[in-house]
């Protein structure tokens, strides 16, 4: 397995659960405005969540045939 592979996924993972931080800071500005932006950052959340939850997938899939593990 390259490592400098998995230090990118890691790397990857940390900027996405920083804007997630960021993101959900300002759906509660919004929110307790009761702005309908907050609507739209959610939105926003649920893309970031997505990709995230893609590149976990990946490096558990990465470490799991370094370990080779099967699947399950």
């Amino acid at each position: 397995m390259e490592h400098q592979h998995l230090e990118r996924v890691g790397e990857e993972l940390r900027r996405l659960g920083h804007e997630r931080r960021q993101v959900v800071e300002q759906i509660m500005q919004h929110a307790a405005a009761g702005s309908p932006e907050a609507r739209r950052l959610y939105e926003e959340l649920d893309e970031i969540s997505g990709r995230a939850i893609d590149l976990l997938e990946h490096q558990r899939a990465l470490i799991r045939s370094e370990l080779n593990v099967p699947p399950g």
